[in-house]
């Protein structure tokens, strides 16, 4: 296999030089991790490098040229991960295309995703502590991403990833776009006296540290299988007339109409209001979804899902969520998320910063939280030593026919379909 353009990040991945694919700076793909719609990711043994697990992603260029805008959509998505420095968003390691594929390749998630995470509690939801931590990570990665310029637009459980830490990582960033980056948005709703929350009320850590987040060893579910941990493709509008009814044949890509991009792309229980009727969209999409987050970790569920996907637009653009239980910090804020005029909506990171949910919370020291409510246990070299070596093309080839039956080393995947993030990044 023959390179044409191996880009790496200041660091490189091994420090290694530069070689082919199969054994991309010492890299040895043992695992298929997950599988999406724009490419198959690997669990990759880093055999000369100090981290034993990296993770690879790997598209086939056939595939992409399939899709209006699979290639463009690939290399904007390396674009921003070459971006990205932050502890709760991936850094590109390496890069490297070939004249049949596309891959790069990124630090490994072991923990899982925050829906299979979700799965294992005993009530399938979280406390409101665990949460607050979440949730306050969640905030300062879309504050940095729309510091930016980037819209996320597909901010959903599968795609939040637990570190090794047991920090989270916003991952998949192939629907994510650019805006003129913005700090703030002039028209959040929130009471005046959040706003001038004296400092030293904010000192104090001891908000964020969930005590009954319940993690059973090798939890599965019937069957010897891990928890489905997608429930719905990515859904995307077509421009000239066509209603939003699955698999379009418009690109997602948008158009910049001033502030405001015109695509309809996302997971459809996530999408906004505005996203729906077409009105145009801009950073506060990913303050809606996170809204719809924030209510499907504490009830287990999102709050406008129907039968159908119109059914579940219907009641986005006109249904409220309902809540069970006294009123409390954390359903004042997701219903100022999920206000369904865009400029009535709290969407702002310093507005929700200083939402009563996070108070007491200092936000400086949040990425230094040294208890997680979930750590999950290492990997290492001797874990993976025992696997065999994958034939990347071999695997990638497969997405082009899912009918195929994956074999050596392929992750265990839910009964339903979608991709599974259980093992790892994407």
């Amino acid at each position: 296999m023959r390179i044409h353009y191996l880009k790496k990040s200041d660091e490189d991945v091994c420090n290694s030089e530069d070689v082919g694919i199969e054994s991309m700076a010492g890299l040895r793909p043992v695992k298929v991790v997950g599988r999406g719609a724009m490419g198959t990711v690997f669990l990759a043994q880093g055999q000369d490098c100090e981290k034993p697990a990296l993770a690879m992603k790997v598209m086939s260029k056939p595939v992409m040229e399939k899709k209006s805008d699979g290639l463009k959509r690939a290399r904007t998505e390396r674009e921003i991960l070459s971006g990205l420095r932050h502890p709760f968003l991936p850094e590109l390691m390496g890069y490297v295309e070939t004249d049949k594929i596309v891959a790069w390749v990124m630090d490994y998630c072991p923990g899982g995703d925050l829906n299979a995470l979700r799965h294992r509690q005993a009530e399938k939801m979280f406390s409101e502590s665990t949460i607050r931590f979440y949730a306050a990570e969640i905030v300062l990665a879309l504050e940095h991403l729309h510091s930016l310029g980037v819209v996320y637009r597909d901010l959903k459980p599968e795609n939040v990833l637990i570190q090794s830490n047991g920090h989270i990582m916003l991952t998949d960033f192939d629907l994510s776009t650019r805006l003129p980056p913005q700090g703030s948005l002039s028209a959040d709703n929130v009471d005046q006296e959040q706003e001038n929350e004296p400092s030293q009320q904010r000192a104090s850590l001891g908000c964020l540290i969930p005590k009954n987040c319940v993690i059973p060893q090798n939890a599965k579910s019937k069957k010897g299988r891990r928890p489905n941990t997608a429930r719905v493709s990515p859904v995307v509008k077509a421009r000239k007339g066509t209603s939003p009814n699955g698999a379009a044949s418009s690109s997602p890509t948008s158009s910049v109409c001033g502030q405001k991009l015109n695509s309809f792309v996302g997971t459809e229980e996530y999408v906004s209001p505005e996203m729906v009727k077409d009105a145009g969209h801009d950073f506060r999409v990913d303050w809606w979804a996170l809204g719809i987050l924030l209510y499907e970790m504490q009830y287990g569920k999102t709050p406008f899902k129907g039968a159908t996907r119109r059914e579940t637009f219907y009641k986005i653009l006109v249904q409220n969520p309902e809540f069970m239980g006294p009123w409390t910090p954390l359903r004042d804020l997701i219903l100022k998320l999920l206000e369904k005029e865009p400029e009535k909506r709290l969407a702002s990171a310093r507005n929700i910063k200083s939402h009563l949910f996070f108070r007491g919370l200092n936000w400086d020291a949040v990425p230094h939280i040294p208890r997680a409510p979930y750590v999950p246990p290492p990997v290492s070299h001797e874990d993976l030593s025992s696997l065999k070596t994958l034939d990347i093309e071999q695997y990638v080839h497969k997405e082009a026919d899912p009918k195929e039956d994956d074999k050596d080393n392929m992750a265990p995947t839910s009964p339903k379909e979608g991709k599974t993030n259980d093992f790892g990044l994407f």
